[in-house]
C-alpha cells in the first residue's frame, strides 16, 4: 500500500497564506470582494483539510492493512475501532474521493482514492474502483482498487473486468483481484444472483485454474481457490484436490473450504487424509469443517464425537460412504 506524499499539504498551505492576504482596494468594491474573498478563503481552507485527511486516510489504511495479519481479540477490536475511524472520514470528503478516482491527471491523490472508496458505502464507489481496472499496467493503482473491491464486497463490481486480472504480471494484482472476485461472486449468491454470466462462466476456468499454481505468492494461491470455491464451478474439483497438497497452510485451509462448498462426493478421502497431515489448531479445525460441510452437502451427519482426529474419521467414512465412493 503506498503513501501520499506531505507535499500536497505543504501546497495548500501555501495557497491558504496567498489568500489570506488579499485585501479590496476601495469601499464600493469591499462587498463584492469580500464575498469573494470568502469563498476563496473557505475553498481554501476545504483544501487544506482535505490533505490533511488524505495523508491520516493513507496511513490509516496502510495501519489497518498491517493489522490484518495479526489475530486475536485484541487485533479484531483495533482492526474495527480504525475502520470507523476511516471511514468517518471517507464520508465526510466523499465527493471529492469520487473525483479524485477519475482525475488522472493526478496519480498520488487518485492512489489515495482508490485505497479510500474501500471503506465507502455508497454505491457510486463501486463504479469509480471499476473504472480504474482498465489502467494496465499501473500495478500499484491497480493494487489498491482491487483491495478495496474485495473490501466492498458489492454484486456490482464488473467480474469482466476482475477476471483477466487474475493473470496479472504483479502478484498483488493478482491476489487482490481473486479475492474481489471471491466476494463479488459470494455477494452476487446472497441476492439470488449467479456468480457470472454464461459467456464469463464459459472462461472463467481459463482465468482462475492457473493462478492454484502461482509460483510467486501462496496469498494468490489461497484467493484463486476461494474464488473457484465460492464460484462454485465443478471443473475446479480436480485442481483443488492437486492443491490440497500445498506446503502453506493457509493455501490448504482455503482449498479445504473450497471443497467444502462444491460439494463433491471424491473430496471426502482426499480432505479425511488431509485432518492429520495438517498443523492441530486453526488450520486443522478448519479442514474437519469443511470436510463437515462437505459431508451435509450429500445428506450425511457424522457424529461430533469424530473430533479432529483423522483415523477415526476414516473409519466412519468407510463405514457409512463406502458405496458411495467406489
Amino acid at each position: 500500500m503506498k503513501r501520499l506524499s506531505p507535499f500536497l499539504f505543504a501546497a495548500a498551505l501555501a495557497v491558504a497564506g496567498c489568500v489570506s492576504e488579499t485585501k479590496s482596494d476601495t469601499t464600493s468594491a469591499s462587498i463584492d470582494t469580500k464575498s469573494a474573498a470568502d469563498s476563496d478563503a473557505t475553498g481554501a481552507d476545504h483544501q487544506m483539510q482535505l490533505s490533511r485527511a488524505l495523508i491520516e486516510i493513507d496511513q490509516r489504511i496502510d495501519n489497518f492493512a498491517a493489522l490484518s495479519s495479526e489475530t486475536g481479540d485484541e487485533a479484531r477490536s483495533k482492526r474495527d475501532q480504525l475502520a470507523k475511524a476511516i471511514a468517518a472520514q471517507v464520508k465526510r470528503f466523499k465527493s471529492d474521493l469520487l473525483a479524485m478516482a477519475g482525475d488522472a491527471t493526478n496519480p498520488a491523490r487518485r492512489l489515495i482514492a482508490a485505497k479510500a472508496l474501500g471503506f465507502c458505502d455508497d454505491p457510486a464507489a463501486v463504479t469509480a474502483l471499476c473504472g480504474m481496472l482498465g489502467q494496465k499496467g499501473d500495478a500499484r493503482l491497480l493494487t489498491n482498487a482491487t483491495y478495496s473491491l474485495g473490501r466492498l464486497r458489492s454484486p456490482l463490481a464488473r467480474t469482466d473486468l476482475l477476471l483477466p486480472l487474475a493473470q496479472d504480471p504483479d502478484p498483488h494484482v493478482r491476489g487482490n483481484a481473486l479475492l474481489a472476485l471471491a466476494r463479488t461472486f459470494e455477494a452476487k449468491r446472497a441476492i439470488g444472483a449467479s456468480p457470472l454470466d454464461p459467456l464469463e462462466q464459459r472462461d472463467a476456468m481459463v482465468f482462475l485454474e492457473p493462478a492454484l499454481s502461482d509460483p510467486d505468492d501462496p496469498l494468490v494461491r489461497a484467493h484463486a481457490a476461494m474464488a473457484i470455491g465460492s464460484l462454485g464451478d465443478p471443473r475446479g474439483v480436480d485442481p483443488l484436490l492437486d492443491l490440497l497438497r500445498d506446503t502453506h497452510p493457509l493455501v490448504r485451509m482455503q482449498t479445504a473450504i473450497a471443497l467444502g462448498k462444491l460439494g463433491d462426493a471424491k473430496a471426502v478421502p482426499a480432505l479425511v487424509k488431509a485432518i492429520n497431515a495438517t498443523d492441530a489448531g486453526t488450520p486443522r479445525r478448519t479442514v474437519v469443517l469443511a470436510l463437515t460441510a462437505l459431508l451435509e452437502k450429500l445428506d450425511y451427519r457424522p457424529p461430533d464425537s469424530l473430533g479432529e482426529d483423522g483415523q477415526a474419521w476414516e473409519r466412519w467414512v468407510g463405514e457409512n460412504m463406502s458405496d458411495r465412493l467406489k
